[in-house]
C-alpha cells in the first residue's frame, strides 16, 4: 500500500513555516516576496550568507560575509521537480550562468538527484532549504574564485530591486 502524497501547497507552507520559525543567525533563509500576491506560493526569495574558509588562521574565502540574494520559482510540479533558482547578486561559480545568475540544476548533486528521483516522499532531503545549503556548500568548495564587487547585480535585476 502506498503512502498518501502531501499536497504541494502544504509542503510549501511547511517549508515557509520552518524558515519563519528559525531564531538567531542562519547561513540561508527563504520566504515570500513582500509584494507578491501569488496564493499558489510559486515565487520565493532567498538569501545565502557567503561562507568563510580559514586557512593558516586567516579567512581565504572570496564569499566571506557577503549576502547573496536569490529568486526561486516553485512550479506546479514541485516537489517532484526542484525550484528554478537565480542569483540576483553577481557570482562567479561553476554551474551559475554568468549572464543572468540562473543555477543549472545538472551541475549540483542534490538538484540533479532531485530531478532523477522525482519523489516527493523524500521531502526532507529535497527542499528549498536543502537546495540553498547545497549552493552554499558549493560556494565553500570554490572559495578561491575571484568575485565581482560586492552588491553587484545581474543587469536583468537592476530595475527590479
Amino acid at each position: 500500500m502506498s503512502k498518501a502524497v502531501q499536497p504541494r501547497i502544504f509542503i510549501l507552507l511547511d517549508e515557509l513555516a520552518a524558515f519563519e520559525a528559525v531564531e538567531g543567525p542562519t547561513a540561508v533563509s527563504a520566504g515570500r516576496p513582500s509584494n507578491d500576491e501569488d496564493q499558489d506560493l510559486h515565487t520565493w526569495v532567498g538569501t545565502i550568507i557567503g561562507p568563510s574558509v580559514i586557512v593558516g588562521g586567516r579567512n581565504q574565502s572570496s564569499f566571506c560575509d557577503r549576502i547573496y540574494s536569490l529568486k526561486l520559482y516553485c512550479s506546479d510540479k514541485y516537489p517532484y521537480e526542484p525550484p528554478t533558482i537565480h542569483f540576483i547578486n553577481k557570482i562567479n561559480l561553476p554551474g551559475v550562468d554568468p549572464t543572468d545568475g540562473r543555477v543549472d540544476p545538472s551541475k549540483f548533486n542534490l538538484l540533479k538527484e532531485w530531478i532523477a528521483t522525482g519523489n516527493p516522499q523524500q521531502h526532507l532531503k529535497f527542499s528549498i532549504s536543502s537546495a540553498l545549503y547545497e549552493l552554499r556548500t558549493y560556494m565553500q568548495r570554490n572559495y578561491q574564485l575571484p568575485q565581482e564587487e560586492e552588491n553587484a547585480v545581474y543587469d536583468c535585476y537592476k530595475d527590479n530591486r
